[in-house]
């Protein structure tokens, strides 16, 4: 059995656990790197998204999400979001045959915008400003999930350098090793910065918002998608982690198309005095996080080593900008 013919499988047996129209057919369309995600084409002609959870089989964060999305699918918001369909056991998850959590969603229409569309940079902001704004009223029962960003400052000096000494040890990751080195020195200044994050503003963010999980249509967003690393973090996050993914995109290094997104959050949303001093440095938090998610996936064999190569060139590249073009 093929990979894919396995995830058919899989994807079958997922829709196993639901009622739904007869099934025409499981098809692979553009989706994320973390997850496994397939299109369901039913009888009647709709379309659900089965998505197989890769990165976790804990059933308290599966809780948390899905209650924050079913929540904020209530909200009177100008895009939609991801709303999980109930399965035939009540929940709103069934698991593989393998093991894995899987869900059901209803489909979104849209297409995924490009990655330098730079007309959509004030409309990025606006999206970013308007979920902080629904997801502040957001309360749930079940405890957050994932820990802030700022957690990571956490970090013992001797397991940072664990991390960039593996780039040393590794030949296929030497070429990388300068670059791992600059993110350890900006870890390590960041670390004594703790305080002043700590008392920044919190309430629960996306924690992932970048062209990759939004969705358009005529120029507007009409989707905001995967929800899995919501969190209670700094609400000043949600802007920086869309600033971050947009400088990483080839072409993004560009300080004109990050003050629009900005001025677009801004506009619906108003930055307080310590938010706005410190988002440079919650940019170059979010990119030292996705530098260390990166190397803790290669190291657990989910990626090859050029994933990790790339992740870091491109986290490391990013924040010599915020230095050099955003302080």
């Amino acid at each position: 059995m093929t990979a894919e013919e396995k995830i058919q499988a899989d994807c079958r047996a997922v829709l196993a656990g639901y009622t739904l129209p007869p099934l025409r057919a499981v098809e692979a369309r553009e989706s994320g790197m973390n997850n496994t995600t397939r299109y369901a084409v039913l009888e009647d002609g709709s379309l659900r998204v089965v998505r197989i959870y890769e990165n976790h089989s804990d059933e308290a964060k599966l809780r948390t999400e899905h209650e924050l999305l079913l929540k904020l699918s209530l909200a009177r918001l100008p895009f939609a979001v991801p709303c999980p369909v109930a399965a035939d056991n009540g929940a709103t998850w069934v698991t593989t045959p393998s093991g894995k959590p899987a869900a059901l969603f209803h489909y979104l229409e849209g297409e995924r915008p490009g990655q330098q569309d730079r007309a959509l940079a004030g409309e990025y902001g606006r999206t970013v400003g308007r979920l902080v704004q629904a997801l502040a009223k957001v309360e749930l029962a079940e405890p957050p999930a994932y820990p802030a960003y700022d957690e990571l400052l956490d970090m013992a000096e001797e397991d940072i350098r664990k991390v960039t000494d593996s780039f040393l040890r590794s030949p296929a990751l030497a070429a990388a090793a300068e670059d791992a080195a600059e993110l350890f020195d900006q870890l390590m200044a960041l670390k004594k910065l703790a305080g002043e994050l700590l008392r920044l503003p919190r309430q629960f963010i996306h924690g992932d918002v970048s062209f990759a999980n939004l969705l358009t249509q005529g120029g507007r967003v009409s989707a905001v998608l995967d929800f899995e690393f919501a969190t209670r973090d700094i609400r000043a996050m949600e802007l920086a982690v869309c600033l971050a993914e947009q400088l990483s995109v080839p072409g993004g290094l560009d300080g004109q198309l990050i003050r629009e997104m900005v001025a677009g959050y801004e506009a619906i949303l108003p930055l307080e005095a310590e938010e706005r001093r410190l988002l440079p440095l919650l940019v170059k938090l979010r990119k030292l996080d996705v530098f260390l998610h990166f190397w803790h996936r290669r190291e657990a064999g989910l990626d090859p080593d050029e994933v990790l190569l790339d992740q870091t060139k491109r986290s490391a590249r990013v924040n010599r900008f915020v230095d050099e073009a955003l302080r």
